[in-house]
């Protein structure tokens, strides 16, 4: 991570082929998202790789019809890495990435709903119809549940707050392809 491991690094059950990074801060997300932005900005072409935007990441997850679920309006097993089907997989922890590609969402990324909540660039704060609006700028939003959530809690408008200074096993993030913003 840009010369920083995460604090799961030494975790075997954490650090399977292709299974998400966990244990990592929000700054460490995007030390990481500028780490890799600088290293292949040759290739870029004017973009750089961040954390998305809450807003960003639910509509990937929803796609353009909206749905509940990146795979649909209704739960279906064996979608996503859930504490429900812990047993049947195995193990307590994440998954490797692509496990379950019947919950892909319509933009074709995977685990959007569970395995492990993501990271976003976005401060905590209530959404825009809100009886009672409020912004907790010490706070970052994660989207999409994880690995020992139930089925209830990993759904396409699932969110929690987290202090960016926090890591755990089961916060990692997904990093998008973006175009620098000019000022």
């Amino acid at each position: 991570m840009g010369g920083q491991q995460s604090y799961y690094a030494d975790d075997a059950d954490l650090n399977h082929s292709n299974q998400p990074v966990v244990g990592v801060t929000w700054h460490r997300c995007n030390d990481f998202c500028t780490w890799l932005s600088a290293s292949v900005k040759d290739m870029l072409e004017g973009c750089v790789v961040r954390l998305a935007a809450e807003k960003e990441w639910e509509a990937a997850a929803r796609g353009r019809d909206a749905q509940r679920y990146p795979w649909g309006d209704n739960w279906i097993a064996d979608c996503a890495a859930t504490q429900e089907d812990q047993e049947t997989r195995g193990q307590r922890d994440t998954v490797s990435v692509g496990c379950y590609p019947a919950g892909a969402a319509p933009c074709g990324a995977l685990d959007l709903a569970g395995n492990v909540w993501e990271w976003t660039v976005s401060k905590w704060q209530s959404h825009s119809s809100a009886p009672k609006p409020f912004t907790d700028d010490d706070l970052v939003v994660l989207r999409g549940g994880g690995y020992s959530d139930k089925r209830n809690r990993v759904h396409c408008g699932a969110r929690i707050k987290g202090n960016p200074e926090f890591e755990n096993s089961l916060d990692g993030f997904r990093v998008i392809l973006a175009p620098r913003l000019t000022h």
